[in-house]
């Protein structure tokens, strides 16, 4: 044995400090609510914290509502035919799946 003890066996988990940081601006918020992601409007301010809540979801949000409006818009071609996505807003889409908001597409051309 190399004489190094990898046991968690009798460690309190109460002594163990976990550092929660926000999502966007990496600030430590382990002092918040249980299950918050992102920095407080008390530690920032009101616009701040919107601002910083808006730079996760907005990129999401705004790419779906493209997609509808050339789904909900007839064209001369299908969008399905023409949509063509990257990796990344593949992944922006996928928060939707599973809900009333999931965009379908029958055929999906990748970059």
């Amino acid at each position: 044995m190399d004489g190094f003890n990898t046991s968690n066996k009798g460690l309190n988990p109460s002594n163990t400090v976990t550092k929660k940081e926000c999502k966007i601006t990496g600030v430590d918020i382990s002092d918040q609510r249980k299950g918050s992601k992102f920095i407080s409007a008390k530690e920032v301010g009101y616009e701040e914290a919107h601002r910083v809540r808006n730079n996760d979801s907005n990129p999401r949000n705004n790419l779906r509502r493209r997609i509808q409006i050339i789904k909900d818009n007839p064209g001369l071609f299908s969008a399905n035919d023409v949509a063509v996505l990257s990796p990344e807003q593949m992944e922006l889409l996928s928060f939707w799946e599973g809900t009333k908001y999931e965009i379908n597409f029958s055929k999906i051309q990748r970059r």
